[in-house]
């Protein structure tokens, strides 16, 4: 059973998912899976709500949205920056989380340790 993740946690997630996908550097699936798996914190759902609407609200004929979207997008990234380094402690770095991550390794995969 994967462990429940942290508001920190989700909200990094949030931060990674937002930026990879204004700067085209996220994977085949990320945007995707960001606006589609429930967070379990209404802030945080509530801005992939809006970022999951965007291409309803501000239309665009070529792009995911219109340049007004992306900057609404830009908007919240920059919030949740904000929030994430005020309340980050100093010296240290928050890790990429993904909710797929596992706690444990899923039976089929094999674990193997590379030494150097």
């Amino acid at each position: 059973m994967a462990r429940k993740q942290t508001y920190a946690e989700a909200r990094e997630y949030a931060i990674i998912s937002i930026r990879g996908f204004l700067e085209g550097t996220g994977g085949q699936w990320d945007w995707y899976d960001f606006i589609s798996i429930p967070t379990g914190f209404p802030d945080l759902e509530a801005v992939q709500n809006l970022c999951a609407r965007m291409s309803i609200t501000h239309p665009d004929p070529v792009h995911y949205c219109s340049e007004e979207g992306f900057n609404l997008m830009r908007q919240k990234l920059a919030e949740l920056e904000r929030d994430a380094s005020a309340q980050k402690p100093k010296n240290t770095q928050l890790a990429h989380f993904h909710p797929h991550d596992r706690t444990e390794a899923p039976m089929c995969y094999p674990i193997t340790v590379q030494k150097g």
